[in-house]
């Protein structure tokens, strides 16, 4: 449960806990403890927790965040194993930094089962949702087909369902392939790659969510 690694992991899904109708798979940064992090996963996680009634599962990706690309990997096996198990249950991806990056991999194989996806001071920003990079499935060890440009049951990720929070004084944002950094901003914070918890990124994405899963009602 979320909290239980001094509010950083959480396993909703890979210990078989009960079908809900959203489940949230988040991606931390480089380097953050546990599976959820602690920048944006566990403040991401309990709103929308909030915002749905407590009717959502919380899983955070199981990597070493070493960029091999492992992020990208357990998500895809995750979000397959979930919808083996919970077929109703809609999936949102979320990811911070290198988590990010992993969320847009992952969107290659499993698009089509996703049903939000938000990332925070992500270094593919300007490449956004639903384009396609060679550049990404290359350089996180070849875990996907692109930057969401596909995959899944379902077919491909619908890019309007995805949202990029970067802050205008972050320069991770943007930082690849070619982004200038900071530019890009699709969050309203002026803070640094730390200032998700406390610039209001979260409540933004807490509410973009709620409004692609129709309220999280079963």
């Amino acid at each position: 449960m979320l909290g239980s690694l001094g509010g950083s992991s959480a396993s909703d899904i890979k210990e078989n806990g009960e079908c809900k109708s959203v489940a949230l798979i988040f991606a931390r940064g480089t380097g953050e403890p546990g599976n959820m992090g602690f920048v944006v996963g566990p403040g991401l996680g309990s709103q929308l927790k909030t915002a749905l009634n407590n009717d959502v599962m919380l899983q955070g990706a199981d990597y070493t965040t070493d960029f091999s690309g492992g992020g990208a990997k357990d998500i895809i096996a995750t979000t397959q194993q979930l919808k083996s198990r919970c077929p109703d249950t809609k999936v949102v991806l979320g990811g911070y930094s290198q988590g990010a990056m992993q969320v847009h991999d992952a969107l290659g194989q499993v698009g089509g089962d996703v049903a939000a996806a938000v990332t925070f001071g992500d270094p593919y920003s300007s490449v956004g949702f639903g384009g396609g990079s060679s550049l990404l499935s290359g350089f996180m060890g070849g875990a996907g087909s692109g930057a969401g440009s596909g995959g899944g049951s379902g077919g491909s990720f619908n890019a309007e369902n995805g949202k990029v929070f970067c802050s205008t004084g972050d320069f991770i944002c943007g930082l690849m392939p070619g982004g200038s950094g900071g530019s890009t901003s699709s969050g309203s914070g002026s803070g640094g790659h730390l200032s998700y918890s406390s610039d209001g990124s979260i409540p933004e994405a807490v509410k973009f969510i709620v409004s692609k899963v129709g309220g999280g009602a079963a």
